[in-house]
C-alpha cells in the first residue's frame, strides 16, 4: 500500500573531506583525508532522512556524480515506506554500470537515508527495524591498533601509537572479530571536514 505522506519529493547529495589525524599509507594508496558522502531526502510529509557512505582518499566525486547526474532524481515520487523496493529499482537502473564500489557507494548512501526516514517515519529506531539487539556485536581493529576506546582507532589515533605486535596481541586476547566499523555522521561534523561540493 502507498502512504501519500511517505513520498520522496526532494533528495540532495554532498561530499565532504574529512581529515584524519595521521595520513595513512597502504599498498594502493596513500590518504589523508575520508571522502564522506552524504544523502538527504525529505518526504511529503516532511521526514527527512540521512545517509552517507565514504571512500579512503579519492574517487568521492565519482560517487557525487553517479548520484548527482543518475539516482537521485529517480528518487522522486517513490515510497519510503518501501526501502527495499527502492533499492531494487536503483540497482536495476544502475546495471548498466555494473556491480563496483561506486556504484554500491552510491546506493548505500541512499538505502541508508531511505530507512533513516522509514525509522523517522515510523518512530522506530533502526537498529529495531533491522531486527533488534545483540548482547555484543564483533568488531575489527584495524592495523591491529587495539584500541580500547575511539581515540584509538586511525581515525583518532593515540598521541603514542603502540607497536602492532603488542596492540595485535591486545585484540586478540579481547576476541576482537572481522566486521569492519567506522565511525558516525555525527563525528563527521565535529571534525572540522570541509565541504567540496
Amino acid at each position: 500500500m502507498r502512504e501519500a505522506g511517505s513520498r520522496i519529493v526532494a533528495a540532495r547529495a554532498r561530499l565532504y573531506d574529512v581529515p584524519v589525524l595521521t595520513p595513512r599509507t597502504d599498498a594502493i594508496q596513500s590518504f589523508a583525508s575520508q571522502e564522506t558522502i552524504f544523502v538527504e531526502l525529505t518526504t511529503r510529509d516532511g521526514v527527512s532522512g540521512r545517509g552517507y557512505a565514504y571512500t579512503i582518499g579519492s574517487d568521492g566525486t565519482a560517487v557525487l556524480a553517479l548520484l548527482k547526474d543518475h539516482l537521485l532524481d529517480k528518487l522522486i515520487d517513490l515510497d519510503a515506506a518501501n526501502p527495499e523496493a527502492i533499492w531494487r529499482r536503483l540497482h536495476a537502473l544502475s546495471r548498466s554500470l555494473m556491480a563496483g564500489p561506486v556504484t554500491a557507494l552510491a546506493l548505500a548512501a541512499i538505502d541508508t537515508a531511505v530507512w533513516d526516514a522509514r525509522g523517522k517515519q515510523l518512530g522506530v529506531p533502526l537498529w529495531q527495524l533491522a531486527g533488534g539487539a545483540q548482547e555484543s556485536v564483533p568488531v575489527y581493529d584495524t592495523e591491529g591498533a587495539g584500541f580500547t576506546s575511539a581515540s584509538t582507532s586511525w581515525w583518532r589515533a593515540p598521541s603514542t601509537p603502540s607497536p602492532r605486535g603488542v596492540a595485535g596481541s591486545r585484540s586478540r586476547s579481547a576476541n576482537r572479530m572481522p566486521a569492519k566499523t567506522s565511525p558516525a555522521c555525527g563525528q563527521c561534523t565535529k571534525r572540522s571536514g570541509r565541504r567540496r561540493r
